[in-house]
């Protein structure tokens, strides 16, 4: 009977493909936070600014015809200075008021461009932040 010596495990490269592959995944998100993260954070702030204008938009929004179209429009004017502010650059920037029997909205609708270095191309986002609320009160 012969006896074999004791066979050596190989030790995995410190590079193979599963690491590779894990490297390029992590490379893949830091780069995807970093240029997508900072759009969201914007809708965010975007979201907060029209919930805010459609309380101020509540006050007004069954006053006189004339009356309420004087203060849409400085609300309009102050609500796009706020989002500006925010950093909303889309030259196409609108904000709208809407009103029912029932409820009455805020809602702004804008485009963020995304470029991407290296390949030359681009995402368009287009966002729609809107905020309602009913007009009906509950508690007379």
């Amino acid at each position: 009977m012969t006896v074999r010596p004791p066979r050596r495990a190989k030790r995995p490269r410190s590079l193979n493909f599963v690491s590779f592959l894990l490297a390029l995944a992590l490379a893949a998100g830091v780069y995807g936070a970093a240029k997508f993260a900072p759009v969201y954070v914007l809708r965010s702030k975007a979201a907060s600014i029209v919930s805010d204008a459609m309380f101020r938009y509540f006050r007004f929004a069954h006053h006189e015809a004339l009356g309420r179209v004087r203060e849409e429009a400085a609300l309009r004017d102050e609500v796009v200075a706020q989002l500006r502010n925010a950093g909303v650059d889309d030259p196409d920037l609108a904000v709208s008021f809407s009103r029912s029997s029932s409820d009455i909205g805020v809602r702004a609708d804008y485009t963020v461009v995304v470029q991407h270095p290296w390949v030359n191309r681009r995402t368009v986002l287009r966002f729609h932040p809107e905020a309602r609320t009913s007009t009906e009160r509950p508690f007379q």
